[in-house]
């Protein structure tokens, strides 16, 4: 494995910042180093909160600027003067996972010209999971690393490209750094920085991959909390001058998803741990979401099915509901829902007591009755 630094730029929360630390320390292979550097925090000198078995710990060092010199100069301080290796910049408000450096460093030579590589997270637009561009939890009754494991367990390692890398965590390249440059120091307090650096590295031939087998816990909107909505609008513009197709590329992407395999293996591991952890799975058959409204709006029979999802967590609930041209199986999860769209000919399948252990049938409109009473009587 080739050498390599993690920077992690630290302004202020203290204690979310050592519990990344500790978490790193406990997960890095001992010949990687960690270098985690105060931006001159309000809050005092890291150094002097950080407990001493952290201090004492060979592969670390804590430096403070003498000055705030922002999110941006703070990492490029890490990425040309403490470093001239691979880099790993982490924010501090991140929780990683076993091997998550390993994985990382797999992806980012895993062919030619990789530039920077992304994890999945819970919290990270358009590398979150299971729910695609949204800020999850974590599901019940699974551990972060249990998840984590879970999500390394039914990875193909696709390695899925991407417009560019997201700044919670993010793996570059030495050669990147060398041909491109690091941050434009124009992004100051960040936002933007990495998708620009992104950009020039694909004027450069670089690529940008988000890595299915890492996950790490990403809290989220730690830094800069008054100036975030001034600094996003301010630095989108620069970076929308200077690449006007960007926010297409984005947009594309996230409407077409290339993660959706990525996404559904997660979502069917998931459902069958429920339903392994549960017991029994229940099947409640409706004309109509019970949580979402699908041909019109929702009414007494759904709110009865919605109370009895709500108030029995001991059992893995699925609502079968018709669609255009066919039937919606919808999986009701702690962490969210996962909809099949299926064809009316699987319908009868579904009713064997291979997978649910109770049929409830609650209301049959717009089904094709003969294929319920089919299903149903077999």
């Amino acid at each position: 494995m080739r050498s390599i630094t993690i920077i992690i730029p630290v302004y202020n929360a203290f204690d979310v910042t050592l519990d990344c630390i500790q978490s790193v320390l406990r997960t890095i292979p001992r010949r990687v180093r960690v270098c985690v550097i105060d931006d001159a925090s309000p809050s005092g000198d890291l150094r002097e909160f950080l407990p001493a078995a952290v201090l004492r710990d060979k592969r670390v060092s804590v430096l403070r600027n003498e000055r705030n010199l922002g999110f941006v100069g703070t990492c490029n301080r890490g990425m040309l003067i403490e470093s001239t290796e691979d880099v790993i910049l982490l924010n501090s408000d991140t929780v990683v996972t076993s091997g998550w450096v390993q994985k990382l460093h797999q992806a980012a030579y895993s062919r030619p010209r990789v530039g920077t590589v992304t994890p999945l997270t819970n919290n990270g637009t358009i590398c979150s999971v299971p729910r695609f561009l949204e800020n999850n939890a974590l599901p019940d009754g699974v551990t972060l690393e249990g998840f984590s494991k879970l999500v390394e367990e039914v990875s193909t390692r696709d390695y899925v490209e991407a417009p560019t890398c997201v700044g919670f965590c993010t793996y570059i390249r030495r050669e990147l750094i060398d041909e491109v440059g690091v941050f434009d120091p124009v992004f100051k307090q960040g936002y933007g920085e990495e998708n620009d650096l992104s950009l020039r590295g694909n004027e450069k031939g670089f690529f940008n991959i988000i890595d299915d087998a890492t996950y790490i816990f990403h809290r989220g909107n730690m830094s800069f909390q008054e100036m975030r909505e001034s600094l996003s609008e301010a630095n989108t513009k620069i970076l929308t001058g200077r690449f006007p197709h960007y926010e297409k590329k984005v947009a594309q992407f996230c409407q077409s998803n290339p993660l959706e395999r990525v996404h559904a293996r997660i979502w069917n591991a998931l459902i069958a741990k429920a339903v392994r952890s549960k017991g029994q799975a229940v099947l409640h058959i409706l004309h109509n979401g019970p949580f979402e409204p699908r041909r019109h709006s929702i009414g007494g029979t759904e709110l009865h099915v919605q109370g009895i999802i709500q108030k029995d967590s001991a059992t893995a609930h699925f609502s079968l509901t018709p669609g255009d041209g066919g039937v919606v199986l919808t999986a009701h999860l702690s962490s969210g829902e996962r909809l099949f769209k299926l064809p009316h000919t699987v319908v009868p399948s579904l009713f064997t007591r291979d997978f649910f252990s109770v049929i409830h049938l609650h209301h049959a409109a717009g089904f094709d009755l003969p294929t319920i009473a089919d299903g149903l009587l077999r």
